[in-house]
């Protein structure tokens, strides 16, 4: 075990694996391989033009179809005659994004840069094979494309829930932090378990739910959930773990410690579900327990 927590990180990083791409041989980009559903190939004379959209057709239904330079800044693609698909989920629905040419799946790079490429549906950038990799947020990507699906699934309005994250990762900090914040959440950040055990300690009132990490240096987040269980005050508090790891045994372990769901960090949309679904039911338990307490009086 030695040096663990200095090297967590970068075993995490090695863990994330990216899928990269190009579209007209000289801009690449990578796609998080936990996002993707699979990878399909197609004819060009199977995309159609329905509207201000392209889809083909899959067993009978229509599967939407992103071309990535209608979404972000980036050089138009060029179809050949057989094409990439990479398809992906949003909202129980599949979504394929064009891929013209797929070159590797790669780990994902430790020195993300976060600032030089940044726009909506880029997180990052890296050098992979001294290209210029973009790495892309399919979420954001999608929801440029299709923003009337993301109407009913923004949080509007309702009592004010503030979300304490834990991630000593200041990428994923940042990229969770920001989805958070676009669909009206207040956020207060830890870097390390511990020091999210100290805030939840010193601002319990504020608090709605707790979104952490595993790997972290001071107090894991399996740790952090431990004590939040076996805390009188904080022991119904929702709790999403997040990791790159996926695997029926590493869930297994986080649900016996208490852990209410567990995510992978790049499916932000099953994020945001998972911790909607947790503050409903948080409300509504609230809601139960009030009228208990007064005998079920209105």
């Amino acid at each position: 075990l030695q040096q663990k927590h200095a090297s967590d990180k970068e075993s995490e990083f090695d863990r994330q694996q990216i899928l990269l791409f190009s579209n007209d041989g000289a801009e690449w980009f990578g796609v998080p391989m936990d996002v993707i559903l699979r990878i399909d190939r197609i004819r060009s004379e199977q995309l159609e033009d329905v509207g201000n959209h392209e889809i083909i057709r899959q067993n009978g239904r229509p599967l939407p179809i992103i071309r990535l330079e209608k979404a972000i800044s980036a050089q138009p693609g060029t179809v050949g005659r057989r094409s990439n698909v990479i398809v992906f989920e949003m909202f129980e629905r599949e979504i394929g994004l064009l891929a013209e040419t797929i070159h590797d799946i790669r780990q994902l790079a430790s020195d993300v840069d976060v600032v030089t490429c940044i726009e909506p549906g880029v997180i990052g950038s890296y050098i992979e094979a001294d290209r210029t990799v973009r790495l892309l947020d399919v979420y954001r990507v999608a929801r440029t494309q299709y923003p009337e699906w993301f109407q009913n699934d923004i949080r509007q309005s309702g009592p004010e829930e503030t979300i304490l994250i834990a991630e000593d990762s200041a990428f994923f900090r940042t990229q969770i932090t920001r989805s958070m914040e676009e669909n009206n959440y207040k956020v207060i950040m830890a870097e390390n378990g511990k020091r999210a055990w100290d805030l939840l300690n010193a601002h319990g009132s504020e608090i709605s739910m707790v979104v952490t990490d595993v790997e972290m240096p001071q107090m894991t987040g399996l740790e952090l959930c431990d004590q939040i269980r076996k805390s009188e005050e904080f022991r119904n508090m929702p709790v999403i773990v997040l990791s790159s790891l996926g695997s029926d045994n590493d869930v297994a372990r986080g649900i016996s410690m208490g852990v209410d769901e567990y995510h992978v960090k790049f499916n932000q949309d099953q994020l945001l579900r998972g911790v909607k679904r947790l503050l409903a039911k948080k409300r509504a338990q609230s809601k139960t327990n009030a009228a208990q307490a007064t005998g079920g009086l209105r």
